[in-house]
């Protein structure tokens, strides 16, 4: 596991990430019990900060998080993934594959996130996406994505075998253990029911329905599958509110599949180097990409 040469891995930088991150958090919960009005908003900011540690997480599968290949995962899968429901495995798979074989129908397992824009109206979006979000359609989806639960519960051979074949092809067994510790000191504690009002509600209706938006403002609508520099959008926008809406420097998304091993925080770097290059990207502002996602005219 190397490092871009012009763009160093900084040992503290994603110390600082997850550790912002989790305080955050913290002080979102406690402002909660300060006052009960506040909840609507700690949602929001909780729901952010998952976001924001999923997005760690990818940084991890992609080998950007730290240079030593052991603390890059270990970091990654236990800090990161599993407190947001993933297997960084899992994930590595699916994502690696997605960069390899980005707009193609069959190969792309994230296809189905940007290949179904532009949408007529933004009324149906809504309702549709409603709908989905209460039936828990939208977080199977992500269960089948992100997890190997699906793959585990599909296999024919017995519980513990098939935790010894995972030993070799994923970290299950890991992630079993994490919930299972988790969910033993929720219970043996008496705070099971603040970890549904401050983790599993804002995953389950903020989090995981706003990924989907995400695949649209990344990748959608497909413009020319010929054509590289319009298959990934970067946003452009205030730092403030692209750190609300697309943290952890994702906006620079077309940046980031140009090269995969520059470190986020390199990212705007990358991105000023680029263009002093003469090598121009597709972006736009949010308002714009989320238009695009509504209107059939092309960029």
């Amino acid at each position: 596991m190397g490092q871009h040469k012009n763009y160093p891995h900084l040992i503290w930088r994603p110390v600082f990430d997850i550790a912002v991150s989790y305080l955050v958090i913290g002080l979102a919960i406690f402002l909660t019990f300060q006052s009960y009005y506040f909840y609507p908003f700690a949602l929001l900011i909780i729901a952010n900060r998952i976001l924001t540690l999923s997005l760690i997480s990818h940084e991890a599968l992609h080998g950007t998080l730290f240079k030593n290949k052991f603390l890059n995962n270990f970091v990654g899968r236990w800090f990161c993934a599993f407190p947001t429901f993933i297997s960084l495995t899992k994930y590595r798979k699916l994502h690696l594959l997605h960069h390899r074989s980005i707009a193609h129908e069959v190969a792309d397992p994230d296809y189905h996130l940007y290949s179904g824009y532009p949408l007529q109206t933004k009324i149906s979006f809504i309702f549709k996406g409603f709908w989905r979000i209460l039936s828990l359609q939208t977080s199977w989806k992500f269960i089948q994505y992100y997890t190997e639960i699906p793959n585990f519960l599909n296999a024919k051979e017995g519980f513990w075998k098939k935790l010894e074949k995972n030993k070799l092809s994923g970290d299950f067994r890991e992630f079993l253990l994490f919930y299972i510790v988790l969910f033993s000191l929720l219970f043996y504690f008496g705070i099971y029911h603040y970890y549904i009002l401050f983790f599993t509600i804002p995953l389950l209706f903020i989090t995981q329905p706003y990924v989907l938006l995400m695949g649209g403002l990344q990748h959608g609508p497909i413009q020319n599958a010929k054509t590289p520099e319009l298959l990934s959008r970067s946003i452009r926008g205030p730092k403030i509110l692209m750190e609300l809406l697309l943290p952890l420097n994702i906006n620079y998304h077309a940046e980031h599949h140009l090269d995969s091993t520059v470190p986020h925080y390199w990212l705007k770097t990358f991105a000023k180097d680029l263009e002093g290059k003469g090598n121009f990207v597709w972006k736009s502002s949010y308002r714009e990409a989320v238009e695009h996602l509504f209107s059939k005219k092309s960029i």
